[in-house]
């Protein structure tokens, strides 16, 4: 029973980071890519052994998500009282 909560725990983690980063490089890399596209090219790198690359890749996009979050905070104008 622990082997299957841990499989679809790491199954649901590649999901949501897979769709969290692929989100993130269609919406920086413009127009022409679109979510699924990225998405797909993704699991293909994924599916073909390279889960070192995902991985990195995936911290890498955590990493860009919360540094953008702090800059955005940071530039928005701060209320005085």
């Amino acid at each position: 029973m622990k082997k299957i909560k841990i499989i679809t725990s790491i199954f649901l983690g590649f999901l949501i980071t897979s769709s969290l980063m692929s989100w993130m490089l269609a919406y920086f890399l413009g127009e022409p890519f679109s979510f699924l596209t990225v998405y797909l090219s993704l699991i293909e790198i994924a599916l073909k052994g390279q889960t070192v690359l995902f991985i990195m890749e995936s911290f890498g996009v955590i990493v860009l998500i919360i540094s953008l979050t702090f800059i955005f905070h940071s530039l928005m104008p701060q209320e005085e009282d």
